[in-house]
């Protein structure tokens, strides 16, 4: 992550700097409608076992000073923020994010309809477009296995990257942190799987994406001197299990990165890339009830 340098909370005064990641040669990512490809998607899946199995690093050192060996509540008081998760809301304020965020699912609908086909797509979007916000919370459950800290907005226009001589990936930093979490590791994977991939690269290669993850996230414990919570296989049932949250929003946010002009009728299908990649974001779902 960007070096942080300067914060202030002043009241309608908030303000953060951040090294600027120009300077070191990081750049955004420039084919976003198209998706990640399999060297960029590994190197981010790697950054977030690393924020995942550090959060646990610093969970257990929090309850070795404070001598709560069994402890399950040491992150979540020590840093009450990620504990304010935007999905809490008072029952007015979740009504109007319910709205804002159905809009993308009524739209996507619309296009499937017009579309045709798609029958169990259609359907998973009218059961959840008014109410988009409970199946997002239902799957933010927490359970001690699998409970880390979490980016919480891991997808392609929170990511820059820096390339080799040869054009080639080497290193990536997240940004935009305001959404973090306690939570599965599981949310994070999903909701960069389905909202910056195509959906041939995701289910081509979502085995070895967890491998690589897993890997890394061993690798860290290791070096801490700590054991994994969970095995490869586990983490496989996790991230399945979690599937519908990724699907939640690669709907809303496939169809922002798409979109070339919002108030033209019929912007929907305007990419060239945009009916693949967003259909294919429900192929799992059509495979599920088969």
């Amino acid at each position: 992550m960007p070096k942080w340098f300067y914060t202030s909370l002043e009241e309608n005064k908030e303000m953060i700097f951040l090294e600027d990641l120009r300077d070191l040669g990081f750049e955004v990512f420039k084919d976003c409608k198209v998706g990640l490809d399999e060297a960029h998607t590994k190197l981010v899946l790697q950054e977030l076992a690393r924020l995942h199995a550090a959060s646990l690093l610093l969970k257990a050192k929090m309850q070795i000073l404070h001598e709560e060996p069994d402890s399950e509540k040491g992150l979540a008081l020590a840093f009450k923020y990620i504990n304010e998760d935007w999905t809490t809301l008072k029952e007015d304020e979740e009504a109007e994010q319910n709205s804002k965020c159905s809009v993308s699912l009524v739209e996507a609908e619309a296009f499937l309809a017009k579309d045709g086909g798609c029958e169990v797509a259609r359907r998973w979007l009218d059961m959840h477009k008014n109410k988009p916000l409970d199946l997002a919370k239902s799957f933010l459950v927490r359970q001690t296995k699998f409970d880390v800290i979490c980016h919480g907005d891991c997808w392609v226009n929170n990511l820059q990257f820096r390339y080799n001589k040869d054009g080639e990936p080497v290193e990536v930093m997240l940004l935009d942190l305001q959404l973090n979490r306690l939570a599965s590791p599981a949310t994070d994977i999903n909701y960069l799987l389905y909202t910056s991939l195509h959906g041939d690269n995701r289910k081509t290669n979502w085995r070895n994406y967890l491998s690589s993850y897993y890997d890394t996230f061993r690798g860290v414990m290791e070096s801490g001197g700590l054991g994994m919570l969970f095995t490869l296989e586990e983490l496989h049932q996790e991230y399945r299990s979690k599937m519908e949250y990724g699907v939640l929003y690669g709907s809303m946010t496939v169809a922002l990165l798409m979109r070339e002009s919002p108030s033209s009728p019929g912007w929907m299908g305007g990419s060239k890339h945009f009916r693949t990649r967003f259909l294919a974001l429900y192929g799992e779902l059509i495979e599920q009830e088969r």
